[in-house]
């Protein structure tokens, strides 16, 4: 099974929710989706999202909010990215820190052992039901508990090694 097989799988599953929300449907390529929103749509409808207070797009009337789904070629879930967030961070921001965690434990797992999963992650988190969820203690989406922030560092450390400066071998 190819990454290109595992992207029409997602968005067969994700379409209607994120369509729903105010995405159109999947584009992508071999091994992604992405969805896009007018920011205006995501900030009025999903206000609480950290992705809904960028002052830069505020002042934009067509600037768009992407949702990517980046897969291996082999169908394995690779990065969530939200417009400027990993998925995982945003709902740590909003203080879903048990949706953050299932995000993170679905890295590196074929898509579609996860699908349900983030199906369910993100109809929480368009209906507004993410918000605050958690069972670890509490949090008003300013503090992330230790183990948390670390994981969410560590993530974010991995998926930016993708998109450094590369070195072609040239002196220094």
């Amino acid at each position: 099974m190819t990454g290109g097989d595992a992207s029409r799988r997602l968005a067969d599953r994700l379409d209607p929710l994120l369509v729903e929300a105010g995405f159109l449907a999947a584009q992508g390529g071999h091994d992604s989706a992405l969805y896009c929103a007018a920011f205006f749509q995501i900030a009025e409808r999903f206000p609480y999202l950290p992705q809904a207070q960028d002052p830069e797009y505020q002042q934009m009337s067509t600037a768009c909010v992407d949702l990517t789904f980046e897969l291996t070629p082999r169908g394995l879930l690779d990065e969530i990215q939200f417009e400027g967030y990993s998925l995982q961070r945003t709902l740590a921001l909003i203080g879903a820190i048990d949706d953050a965690w299932l995000v993170i434990d679905a890295y590196d797992r074929h898509i579609d052992d996860v699908l349900p999963t983030l199906y369910d992650v993100l109809a929480r988190l368009f209906a507004g039901d993410a918000v605050g969820r958690t069972t670890s203690g509490g949090t008003d989406g300013a503090t992330i508990d230790p183990d948390l922030a670390a994981a969410l560092d560590a993530r974010d450390l991995r998926d930016a090694g993708r998109y450094s400066t590369f070195s072609f071998g040239l002196p220094d």
